[in-house]
Parts: C-alpha cells; structure tokens; sequence
C-alpha cells in the first residue's frame, strides 16, 4: 500500500519536482519553488492531501526531497493554515469536505520521538510552539508523540494516525543566479581594461 501511495505522489508530480521553467515569475523576479510549491519568505511549501502516518509523512516528503515541515514564526504557523485551507477548497472557495476541522489536521515536522521535542529534520528544539488548551497531552498512549497542527493549534497525536501533510523546501542562503554578463574586448585593447 505505502509503496504504492509513494509511486503515485511520484507520477503525479513527475514533473513537480523540477524547478519551474527558467526559475524566473511573471515579474521577473527568481522562483526558488519546485513547480507544486508555495513561496513564503525563505520557504517554499506544498500541502499533500494523502492520509499518512508521520513517517510515512517524513518519507514521503523524502521523495520530494524536501523535509516535513519547521514551523517557527506565528506568521509562518498563519500562512500553512492558509495553504491548507485553500487547498481543501474548490475554485469557487466553497468547502470540499463536510467537516474543515477534521480536514485541516496535518502533520508537521516536529515530534519527541527522540526523547525531547524536536523538529526531526533539523534535529533543532522548537522556540515557537502554540499548543492548544490543554496540549500536549502526555499518557501512557501518547508518551511518544508527533505534532499535529489544526488551524493555527497545535496538538499532540498518536505518530500512526494518518493524516495529510506539508513538505517544505527552504531556501535559505540559496544562490540566486547572477546575470550573465559579455564584455567585448578589441584585439588592440589590453584585457581587463
């Protein structure tokens, strides 16, 4: 089933993991973003509607070869409940499922799997972590957690449960092409001159 659901991410974005054209928008401004993700600052993200364990999650955004994602600013956390929801909406911004809130459960990257609360991929301990009312619930069910984000809460769960998912691609300290640049130098003329 898993190596199946892996294929299928894989052919659907076949050509989504190619950065987008000659990596240049409509304004002529670089896009850093494979084609199917989303800019946000030094980011770029991609909601993936396919219900997975969180490491399915981890895997499945290995694929992409990205990470699950860091989530470290309140504009950040605003923005990915943002991506969700318009993806879970159609074109005319009407509801496509019956219950948004259950919808808008997602994994993200972080989790005490480790034994202390940690985003996985970076292996960093959160300094921004906006836990629901009464989260993280520890039991003897949950003493091993994942994070789970719904709207802009976040919520301890069970790392089997599946959910939906965002990968993330940042794009800090990328090298953004420069310019080519021709200089004509006549055959009398000295270079560098």
């Amino acid at each position: 089933m898993f190596a199946s659901v892996i294929a299928t991410l894989l052919c659907v974005t076949a050509c989504n993991c190619q950065f987008v054209g000659s990596n240049v928008d409509n304004f002529g401004t670089f896009n850093p973003c494979k084609q199917g993700f989303e800019r946000h600052l030094n980011s770029c993200y991609r909601f993936v509607n396919i219900s997975s364990s969180w490491a399915e999650a981890v895997t499945l955004c290995d694929v992409l070869n990205v990470d699950l994602a860091e989530v470290n600013t309140a504009d950040e956390n605003l923005y990915l409940t943002h991506l969700v929801r318009n993806n879970l909406m159609d074109s005319d911004h009407t509801h496509t499922v019956f219950d948004m809130s259950l919808a808008e459960r997602v994994w993200v990257g972080a989790s005490n799997i480790q034994g202390s609360l940690m985003w996985m991929a970076t292996g960093t301990p959160l300094t921004y972590i906006p836990w629901a009312k009464g989260e993280p619930i520890m039991s003897v069910d949950t003493a091993v957690y994942c994070v789970m984000k719904m709207g802009n809460d976040w919520y301890s769960d069970k790392c089997t449960h599946s959910r939906p998912f965002i990968c993330e691609q940042a794009i800090d300290g990328l090298v953004m092409p420069q310019p080519s640049t021709t200089t004509t130098v006549k055959p009398d003329q000295p270079v560098g001159k």
